[in-house]
Formats: C-alpha cells, sequence, structure tokens
C-alpha cells in the first residue's frame, strides 16, 4: 500500500494537531540551537523527530493499528523527556530557552492529545467530535482498524476496499437461513429407513452405548447404517459414517438380508 497523505488531511483535527506538532519541534529545535544547550536536549529533539515522522508514516501508510501499542508507549516515552526540558529551559533566563520550553509546550499538548484519541473506543463521543459522527454512527460504521482503532477518514475505508477487492473478486457470502431451501434440504436427505442398505453395511436394530472399559467397542444409535468390515463372531467390527471403527454386537444390526426395508 503506498503512501497516502489524506490519511491525515481528511480529519481537520488530525491534519492540524500534525501541522502544531511540526511547528512546535521547530521551534524546540532553533530555540535549543540559539541558547547553546547541549547533552540530553539534542538527543530529546531526535527522539521527538523520529517519532513525528513515524506517526505520520504510518498514518499514511494506514498500517497505524499495527503499531498502535508502541506508539502508544512512545508518547508515553515522549511526554516524560519533553515534561523535563520544559522545566529546565523555563529555568533559563534566556527568551531562546523560553521559546523552545514553548515549542515543547506544543509537542506535548497535541501528544496528549493524540494519546486521548489514538486510545479511545471508536464508537466513544471524542472520535464523534472529531470526525463529525454521532456515536451511534460511529458504532455502526463499515470500516475499523484492527482490534478497534480509530477509523481515520473516508479515504481511509476507500483503501481497505481497494485492499479487499485484490484479494477477492467476489464479495463476502455471508450466511442465510432460508425456509424454501431448509425444506429442499430436508427433502433431498436419504433417510435409513427408507434407502437399503448395500451388501457391506448393517443397520442398527438398537441403539448401543459402548463399554467405557473397552476401548475397541463403538457407540450407535438406532437406524444407524455401519459398515461391516468383519462378521466372525458375535462381535462385529464396523465402520460408522463418521470413519470410526470399532466393534459392535451383532445382535444389535442387522444385514440387508434379514433386515425388511420399509
Amino acid at each position: 500500500m503506498t503512501l497516502n497523505i489524506s490519511h491525515v488531511t481528511g480529519s481537520p483535527i488530525v491534519f492540524f494537531s500534525a501541522l502544531a506538532t511540526g511547528v512546535g519541534w521547530l521551534t524546540l529545535t532553533v530555540g535549543t540551537v540559539l541558547s547553546g544547550f547541549h547533552g540530553l536536549v539534542w538527543w530529546v529533539i531526535c527522539y521527538e523527530l523520529a517519532l513525528y515522522v513515524s506517526i505520520l508514516y504510518v498514518l499514511m501508510k494506514a498500517t497505524y493499528p499495527d503499531y498502535r501499542l508502541l506508539i502508544q508507549t512512545s508518547l508515553a516515552i515522549s511526554i516524560t523527556l519533553l515534561t523535563q526540558i520544559i522545566d529546565t529551559h523555563l529555568h533559563v533566563g534566556q527568551s531562546s530557552a523560553k521559546a523552545s520550553a514553548g515549542g515543547a509546550i506544543v509537542i506535548v499538548t497535541m501528544q496528549f492529545f493524540w494519546t486521548i484519541v489514538f486510545g479511545s473506543a471508536p464508537d466513544s463521543w471524542i472520535h464523534g467530535a472529531i470526525y463529525g459522527l454521532p456515536s451511534a454512527t460511529i458504532a455502526n460504521a463499515k470500516y475499523y482498524d484492527k482490534e478497534g482503532a480509530m477509523p481515520l477518514s473516508a479515504s481511509y475505508a476507500d483503501s481497505h476496499d481497494s485492499v479487499h477487492s485484490g484479494l477477492s473478486s467476489s464479495p463476502l457470502v455471508t450466511e442465510t437461513y432460508s425456509p424454501q431451501l431448509q425444506q429442499v434440504y430436508t427433502v433431498s436427505q436419504p433417510s435409513p429407513t427408507t434407502t437399503a442398505p448395500a451388501a457391506n453395511q448393517a443397520v442398527a436394530l438398537h441403539s448401543y452405548t459402548a463399554n467405557p472399559s473397552d476401548p475397541n467397542e463403538i457407540s450407535f444409535q438406532k437406524d444407524e447404517i455401519l459398515d461391516v468390515l468383519d462378521r466372525r463372531g458375535n462381535w462385529w467390527q464396523a465402520r460408522k459414517q463418521d470413519g470410526t471403527i470399532g466393534i459392535v454386537p451383532s445382535n444389535y444390526v442387522s444385514t440387508p438380508t434379514c433386515h425388511e426395508v420399509g
């Protein structure tokens, strides 16, 4: 799937938060350069850039559900680091340091917003407010990402349509019940009492429950047709229609020669 920027621009609020985050990161970087800071702050700046680009990438790639937990964890780490940077820069007298702290505050605010939005349920009022849909509409929406993450936009659903149409050329078949079809199915089923068994088959005259202490015995129901494999002795070896093989008492079954087909 190719990158599609409409997955970000499709929702004005999501697009604004992405734009504000970019402006905040630029302000943080420029303020840090002008203030001459060194050390941890630059690692945080690089981390914020990587996180920002990664979030935009998975949104435009429509693969956010696959990385939901990773992004949520990364946002929590980011908010912790930026809070420390803000506290440090605000206590420096330089105006550039205060500007960099302001950029960090913008990033943290947007990341709090993303954490709430991406972590909320699809049928919550938050999604309804962002995407202009009532909760009932969202609850019945056709497309959600995996495991209940957010539906991004109409174009996000379109991309799912194109993917699924490439995987299957036929529409999804749902299971339905029709009285007419059920009637035809019932009539077409052969009845054990009206169908004559083959020469190597026998019909159960009575139901029989196998002895639990003898693993060789098998249970069967009255009128059930069994394939007889060995007729020697009082216990015959037989095979049920499901493939189970075992021994059955010969006086509980009837062969075609002595069973009257009704």
